[in-house]
């Protein structure tokens, strides 16, 4: 999960919706509705492809890299 955040850092109005999202599933997961947790899962995951799409067209890549070299360094053991 954290390895998907830096979408985030990008697009921060991403955040917002991801969230609504999150509950949406646990909502559904909660009540114990097969067909409501599946749909929502579907869902964010599509929105979340959608949003990845739009950074990856959008020539920040490079910035993304860097973002994301920096996170895993973080997440290293240390030697």
């Amino acid at each position: 999960m954290q390895r998907a955040r830096w979408l985030n850092q990008i697009m921060p109005e991403r955040q917002k919706s991801a969230v609504e999202e999150h509950t949406q599933i646990i909502s559904a997961l909660l009540g114990k509705d097969l067909d409501q947790s599946i749909c929502a899962i579907r869902q964010h995951l599509t929105n979340s492809e959608h949003a990845f799409e739009t950074v990856y067209h959008s020539g920040h890549m490079r910035q993304i890299s860097k973002m994301l070299s920096s996170a895993f360094a973080e997440q290293s053991p240390q030697a």
